[in-house]
């Protein structure tokens, strides 16, 4: 599957990834396709080292999902020597239209959802689950401009906010008022 996107993108047809980790774990079928493979360790016994179950990163030569998704999952918070940086490239793509970027910009090289940035702030740092929200959503609202109408609770607001328990997981979303 990964040769056929790869080929699909090499002959100009565009691609969207809307999963989670796309493109990073190499799995192989057997048994006439009726198996599908994946060792997840370095324990993969098959001798065709070019079709091991593992991260497409680890292959030799390397496939990192970078080179065909533009990002790259790092774990959260990855070594100093494994971080990347990403700059986008087709600027004149209209994805990218009205996103402010230019040629040089660099994106951050973290692709977490909130909740795991969360879970990661509450871990290495040691502060609450309410100092941890404030920081991730009022702060972040005031800063964009929209302090009066988002990051916060009001009388008369968006009602629009997640409920999370006490370690901070997801236990409900609203929007609009109405539960997502």
């Amino acid at each position: 599957m990964r040769d056929g996107l790869e080929e699909a993108r090499n002959a100009g047809t565009n691609l969207a990834f809307l999963g989670s980790v796309d493109g990073y774990w190499q799995v192989r079928y057997e048994d006439s396709y009726r198996t599908i493979v994946s060792y997840k360790s370095s324990a993969d016994p098959y001798p065709d080292r070019s079709q091991t179950t593992t991260r497409f990163r680890l292959l030799n030569p390397p496939r990192p999902e970078c080179e065909l998704e533009g990002v790259q999952w790092q774990g959260g918070l990855a070594p100093e020597e494994q971080r990347r940086s990403y700059s986008p490239v087709a600027l004149g793509d209209p994805w990218l239209a009205g996103a402010g970027l230019g040629a040089g910009d660099v994106l951050a090289g973290s692709v977490l959802t909130l909740d795991k940035a969360l879970a990661n702030f509450l871990k290495f740092t040691g502060a609450t689950v309410e100092q941890g929200l404030r920081l991730m959503t009022t702060n972040p609202a005031a800063m964009a401009g929209f302090g009066e109408v988002a990051g916060l609770l009001a009388l008369g607001g968006p009602a629009d906010f997640v409920a999370v328990d006490a370690a901070g997981k997801l236990v409900a979303s609203v929007v609009g008022g109405v539960a997502a």
